[in-house]
């Protein structure tokens, strides 16, 4: 079963709506014994997830939606980081 948890940040001014808000879907796979805690401890953790969704600010909502030149980007600047790892070109751009 998913367990669906969400959260709302601050308030918009003169609204009761928030200024930012995750959901998100969490399906957690267990044959424990103890479900109910584990069911409590994984929503728990999907609130937090949650959170930290609206705390990151993603500028995309899904892989295909990405521009291939933010990838290019975004895979120079991991290169430039990685140069003095001392790996060969191939092994980085296995990484990247």
């Amino acid at each position: 079963h998913s367990i669906f948890a969400g959260y709302v940040h601050g308030r918009a001014p003169n609204s009761t709506c928030g200024t930012s808000a995750a959901v998100v879907e969490v399906s957690p796979i267990s044959n424990s014994p103890d479900n109910e805690t584990k069911t409590e401890q994984w929503e728990e953790a999907a609130k937090k997830l949650a959170m930290h969704v609206v705390a990151a600010k993603p500028t995309y909502l899904d892989p295909s939606t990405v521009p291939e030149e933010a990838i290019s980007k975004e895979k120079e600047i991991l290169k430039e980081k990685m140069a003095d790892s001392k790996k060969p070109p191939e092994i980085l751009e296995k990484i990247i």
